[in-house]
């Protein structure tokens, strides 16, 4: 196969979309274009991201793909139309806060030293566990509470490495163009209730609704 067509997304729109500010393709590829799609829904506007490396023979192999899928892209269309996409991590210094516990544990006291140091590792070690715990359960209500404020939600796996060890919460979350602002505002309001508390609160969006664009895993 000397040349393929590489169908990035789907693009639900009442006119042609502009592409004069894509950015270019894959090195070796031509420029992003439009190919004509058949209407999909009644109303709304939205894009429909594909899975990576989405590739097809022809643009007429393409078109056909997607009108073999036309029922399962109306469900889509009708789920995430006039939607976004935004992300929220809630990371916590563990370093910070469990620096915290053990100033806190070293308060305890007594008369007998070998007592005195064996109920402050104890206190540090329970100290330990309970921050973490708490931090988690803060974590938790923070994803409860801004849920609330969008149409779903749903909890990400946390990323590999030394920062997935500090990830609480990695979230994706599907909101409405027209209560963008309340949502913001609810993050905003999060993480005022957490500022000075060793936690990171980062939200990223608006994105096409990649999280959403399949099925949520059975609990």
């Amino acid at each position: 196969m000397s040349t393929a067509t590489y169908l990035y997304c789907l693009v639900h729109s009442p006119r042609e979309p502009s592409l004069r500010d894509a950015p270019a393709g894959l090195p070796g590829a031509g420029r992003p274009r439009a190919i004509d799609v058949e209407h999909l829904a009644k109303n709304g506007t939205a894009v429909v991201p594909m899975k990576l490396f989405t590739l097809f023979r022809t643009d007429e192999r393409a078109l056909e793909h997607v009108k073999g899928q036309r029922k399962r892209i109306d469900r889509l269309i009708e789920r995430i139309g006039g939607r976004e996409e935004w992300g929220l991590r809630v990371l916590l210094d563990e370093v910070a806060a469990l620096r915290r516990a053990r100033e806190d544990a070293q308060t305890i006291a007594s008369d007998a030293p070998g007592t005195a140091f064996l109920l402050r590792r104890k206190k540090e070690h329970d100290a330990a566990r309970e921050v973490i715990e708490h931090a988690r359960n803060r974590a938790d209500e923070v994803f409860e509470r801004v849920a609330a404020k969008a149409d779903d939600a749903r909890r990400r796996p946390p990323p590999p490495g030394e920062i997935g060890k500090r990830v609480l919460l990695d979230a994706a979350f599907l909101v409405p163009r027209t209560k963008t602002k309340a949502f913001q505002a609810a993050v905003r309001t999060e993480t005022r209730k957490l500022a000075g508390r060793d936690y990171q609160l980062t939200l990223t969006g608006p994105w096409p609704a990649y999280t959403f664009v399949t099925d949520p895993e059975p609990k």
